[in-house]
């Protein structure tokens, strides 16, 4: 039998993994970013990278960070990313990881293949950076997604039958 303890936890527990499901949008990391590009100029040491490297249409992360370039502290700056290619206008202050406050976080899903621009500018108080990048966002697979997708379900809904199951039966008993 169940107690009335793990019924909560179990539920709790479900609860986030259905709300991570539904809002994914608003959940951040930038653990999966390997690569980083570094950009020098006479006030800063820029960091920044995106996830997926090999950009297609889907899901982007973008990370920065901002360093002086004489004491290589992180400072803190206003990072604007500033994104455009077909039928996307993104201009917008990337916030604060909540996780890395050293970096400055941009996340958004690119519905359309094509060519990208990416406008980084920083300012703190030791000046005012630029970095410009163009990339090509090419057309993304699902079967990944589709993948992940089910085997998250699957570990969410086995458990979630089992403990249903048992309360049922001991339902029925009582």
């Amino acid at each position: 039998m169940i107690n009335t303890n793990t019924q909560i936890t179990f539920i709790s527990i479900i609860s986030v993994l259905v709300s991570y499901l539904l809002f994914p949008i608003y959940a951040e990391s930038n653990g999966r970013i390997t690569k980083y590009e570094t950009y020098t100029d006479d006030q800063h040491i820029i960091k920044y990278g995106v996830y997926p490297e090999t950009i297609f249409t889907g899901p982007l992360h973008i990370a920065v960070s901002v360093q002086d370039k004489d004491t290589e502290m992180f400072l803190k700056a206003k990072v604007n990313i500033n994104l455009t290619g077909p039928e996307f206008n993104k201009n917008i202050e990337a916030k604060n990881s909540l996780d890395s406050p050293q970096f400055y976080e941009y996340d958004t899903v690119l519905k359309n293949e094509g060519e990208y621009n990416l406008d980084i500018s920083i300012e703190s108080s030791k000046g005012i950076s630029f970095i410009k990048k163009q990339f090509e966002a090419s057309k993304g697979t699902d079967t990944a997604n589709l993948i992940i997708i089910f085997f998250t379900f699957i570990i969410i809904l086995v458990p979630f039958s089992i403990a249903l199951r048992k309360i049922i039966i001991n339902k029925n008993k009582i």
